[in-house]
């Protein structure tokens, strides 16, 4: 005869599984898909709450209305909508490069349209940390007033940076006009410049 069940046994038993929801994305933290199951075809993944899933599955709401980063300061990543943060790309996981480089600056990016390159530099106080084993730097190039329009992504290995200055020829038209392009990356050193070179 089967050994009876206890009741604390037969109580765990019934305990209903959790469901949970996730939203995956990519490094710049646009949505790519949501699921009410665990993938491993996509590298980033938030787990969320029922309702953002749902309005996400059925269309009530739009991937590209949201993004995931850390909003307004808080430490932890999270899905919010771009409107109600007026998004700032600061503000997530990616760094605007648009700054004037100055004494204290890591990486210098010159945009040349004399030569239609771009132009990466590391300073020297910045080589030690920067080795072989560090992450490739990626940086996205996008329409100045569409973030979602991404004219190209440029990642460049650690070890050419140590090298010598690395330089990336343009490869569309749109690169030609720096007022209207926006350049992003993510944030692996502390500080970035932008030097503007025109003809």
């Amino acid at each position: 005869m089967a050994k009876r069940k206890s009741k604390k046994q037969v109580a765990q038993g019934l305990i209903p599984e959790i469901p949970k929801y996730y939203v995956y994305y990519d490094q710049t933290g646009r949505l790519l898909s949501v699921s009410n199951e665990f993938s491993s075809l996509f590298e980033n993944f938030l787990e969320i709450d029922f309702d953002s899933y749902k309005n996400l599955v059925s269309g009530e709401e739009h991937f590209s209305d949201y993004r995931v980063g850390f909003n307004n300061n808080e430490t932890a990543l999270s899905l919010f909508s771009v409107f109600q943060t007026k998004f700032s790309l600061k503000n997530e996981l990616l760094e605007w490069v648009d700054e004037k480089p100055s004494t204290n600056t890591l990486l210098v990016v010159e945009w040349n349209n004399n030569i239609k390159y771009w132009v990466f530099n590391i300073a020297a106080e910045c080589r030690p940390f920067l080795t072989s084993s560090t992450k490739a730097l990626v940086f996205f190039i996008t329409l100045e007033n569409d973030f979602d329009f991404l004219i190209r992504t440029i990642k460049i290995k650690p070890e050419d940076l140590l090298a010598a200055s690395v330089y990336i020829p343009f490869d569309s038209t749109f690169e030609s006009n720096i007022d209207k392009i926006t350049l992003t990356t993510t944030k692996v050193l502390k500080s970035y410049g932008l030097v503007i070179t025109h003809e």
